[in-house]
């Protein structure tokens, strides 16, 4: 997610700062457009503030999330300490 520098002869990869504020954004909208939509977090090094140029952002749906300890219990157990809310948890 590379932006133009200020000048436009560079691109320069935006702060993690910079992006959870519009993740927060983003999130906000989402919530208004779909009620159903229980909760936004982000996941990984920007989860543990450790985020750098190329970290992801990652999207799960409830049912997936739920169901994330069944099929994957050392990922599950990882992203319940690395995951940040952009909001309230999910129940």
């Amino acid at each position: 997610m590379p932006v133009p520098s200020p000048n436009g002869s560079v691109l320069r990869w935006p702060a993690a700062a910079e992006v959870l504020e519009r993740s927060k954004c983003w999130a906000a909208e989402q919530k208004l457009c779909n009620p159903d939509l229980l909760a936004v977090g982000v996941l990984g090094s920007y989860g543990r503030g450790t985020a750098g140029v190329g970290s992801d952002l990652f999207v799960y749906g409830l049912k997936e999330w739920q169901s994330l300890p069944q099929w994957n219990p050392r990922l599950a157990e990882a992203l319940r300490h690395d995951t940040l809310w952009l909001g309230d948890p999910p129940p």
